[in-house]
């Protein structure tokens, strides 16, 4: 079993690097924010990536996992996504124990930054329009982790179906799904299943090419029911900078000075338009404002369910709920929680 890393510390990292060499486990874009930051002081020899592709990274050679046959109690390990779980349990069962999450021991300032500049006002609107007793003891709860900088949100984490498992929503066999950040199709694999293929539509957009190719190898099952567009969805039609993470943290769209490639947004009333929308999922890293608004015309006219992520950023906790209940007051919203730490809060409306 992988350690925990809340235990941890950059003293307790600092202390187990001495008279070690490091690798950074992570070929992406938190990989190269280690080397800009410390690749002065520490005595780094190479990344690590499961990626066989890569062979160079921010000017340190890739190594892969089967290459690290030294005995691993003469070098560290620095995990550099943000999401350290999956990697943790494969370096532990390799047999390596030093290591560390870079993400963890800066997990101060991560939580310094959700809890900065917290619209009480807007947080209370917010809890006036939601439909239940839950979700507002939810907001409670994730405003007080925020305020104590607090990362375990394990006491609120709800069990089962993300987005379609609950009561408050009815369905029928004339679902048309949008799915907003399409992944690699686990989206879709749910939805079906959930509906037992009983739905007429499901438009997915994901600009990610690597878990594209992942979603496009699944689409054969479902026949014509299921359409892809490799794009991302914004409030207009343009091109965007966008970080393509070979790593867990999810990919999204950024500042020119961080991307790895450009990306084509579209705004989805320009591609929906004679189709009646039942339910929109939106899991795009940030991208959720904009993208609202180019589906404003769809919300509308059609007030189909949703399910909106809103934790990417800290304001879209009490920004995106205010914004569409400007839009469609008749609206009831949800709020529930699914992540073991700050990510996972979703938003849910329905008429």
């Amino acid at each position: 079993m992988a350690k925990d890393f809340e235990n941890d510390s950059w003293e307790m990292f600092l202390k187990d690097m001495e008279g070690r060499k490091l690798y950074i486990w992570g070929a992406g874009y938190k990989g190269k924010e280690v080397i800009e930051k410390h690749a002065s002081k520490w005595d780094i020899v190479g990344f690590v990536d499961n990626d066989a592709s890569l062979k160079e990274f921010a000017g340190y050679t890739v190594y892969h996992p089967e290459d690290l046959k030294e005995d691993g109690d003469t070098y560290c390990i620095l995990i550099s996504p943000v999401h350290p779980e999956e990697i943790a349990e494969q370096v532990h069962e390799m047999g390596i124990r030093r290591y560390y999450s870079y993400f963890w021991m800066n997990r101060k300032e991560w939580a310094l930054l959700l809890q900065k500049n917290m619209d009480e006002e807007k947080i209370e609107s917010v809890k006036a329009i939601l439909a239940d007793e839950k979700s507002r003891l939810t907001m409670d709860r994730i405003v007080e982790k925020r305020r104590s900088c607090a990362l375990d949100y394990t006491d609120i984490k709800e069990i089962g179906s993300e987005y379609f498992g609950h009561d408050f929503f009815m369905y029928s066999e004339d679902e048309v799904l949008i799915d907003a950040g399409g992944y690699d199709g686990d989206t879709i694999e749910d939805f079906a299943a959930f509906t037992e293929n009983r739905y007429k539509r499901i438009y997915s957009f994901e600009p990610d090419k690597n878990t594209g190719e992942l979603l496009k190898a699944k689409l054969y099952k479902y026949g014509d029911k299921v359409r892809f567009y490799p794009y991302g969805l914004w409030s207009e039609t343009t091109t965007l900078p966008f970080c393509n993470d070979n790593q867990l943290d999810s990919s999204h769209i950024v500042n020119d000075d961080t991307a790895s490639s450009r990306i084509q947004c579209v705004k989805l009333d320009d591609i929906i338009k004679n189709e009646v929308v039942t339910f929109i999922k939106m899991d795009i890293e940030g991208a959720e404002i904009p993208a609202l608004y180019g589906a404003k015309n769809i919300i509308l006219k059609d007030m189909p369910k949703l399910a909106i992520c809103i934790y990417h950023k800290p304001e879209d906790l009490w920004e995106i709920p205010l914004l569409i209940q400007s839009w469609v007051p008749d609206y009831k919203f949800y709020v529930r929680h699914y992540g073991e730490r700050f990510y996972g809060t979703i938003l849910f409306a329905t008429i």
